[in-house]
């Protein structure tokens, strides 16, 4: 994905940012939502950090991930607000940057943890979305699957092994 957004920043700007926009957008305002807990500022700021992506992009080197980049720009962008607004709210910068970096490393594992999904074939995907995001039972799931019960918990249960071995190294670093 991310030699594509670099070919089109060479050669169309403004479907590159459409990409990254649709990316980011999302993952940037909840980000910005759990730091300012404000809907209306945190709307000007995500609206800011955008802008500033979009008049940055071809300064972008791929020397680190896109997503890293966007969050260094959201990160001062928001450090930044917070400067502004901190005389009115009266926030301990020490929190802020507590909440911040969390915010972050959240953000991160919510990526690896999606990059791990994708390693997984589609059953294995659909029975590990099915268990653990969706709350469904063993028994929904083996109707949904057309798998017998005893099937879905071993099958579950080697998608965790799975996903534990390719979030290992994130895990046991982070």
């Amino acid at each position: 994905m991310e030699d594509m957004i670099f070919l089109y920043v060479k050669h169309n700007k403004e479907r590159a940012f459409n990409i990254v926009y649709k990316r980011y957008y999302k993952k940037i305002y909840g980000l910005a939502y759990k730091i300012l807990y404000d809907k209306t500022i945190v709307e000007d700021c995500v609206q800011e950090i955008f802008i500033k992506v979009y008049e940055n992009l071809e300064k972008f080197r791929f020397g680190s991930s896109l997503g890293t980049w966007i969050y260094r720009i959201t990160i001062n962008h928001l450090i930044n607000v917070n400067k502004k607004i901190d005389f009115y709210l009266d926030i301990d910068e020490e929190k802020f940057q507590s909440k911040i970096e969390y915010s972050i490393e959240l953000a991160e594992l919510q990526e690896k943890i999606k990059k791990a999904l994708n390693e997984l074939n589609e059953l294995e995907k659909k029975v590990f979305i099915l268990r653990e995001m969706e709350g469904f039972s063993y028994k929904e799931i083996a109707n949904i699957t057309e798998l017998n019960e005893g099937t879905v918990k071993s099958k579950l249960h080697y998608i965790k092994l799975k996903l534990r071995d390719i979030l290992s190294e994130y895990v046991n670093n982070g």
